[in-house]
């Protein structure tokens, strides 16, 4: 990767990382070019699940409270 593709990458992480969706295809392709390992692409998978489940939580107890 060249010096100025590089640049761009790294002052647009932000933006790359925060709209990634991490769906199954994602997940998939993660795995069948060997970006991470098996584990860790676990890992990532069961934490992603743990944040949705708490907003939707989040999102319940709000509209339990505007009751």
């Amino acid at each position: 990767m060249d010096e100025k593709t590089w640049h761009v990458l790294e002052r647009n992480s932000g933006l790359l990382v925060g709209n990634m969706v991490l769906s199954e295809e994602f997940f998939r392709l993660l795995k069948t070019e060997h970006v991470l390992p098996d584990t860790m692409i676990r890992d990532i998978q069961v934490r992603a699940a743990l944040v949705k489940a708490s907003i939707f939580k989040l999102k319940t107890f709000i509209v339990i409270g505007n009751y």
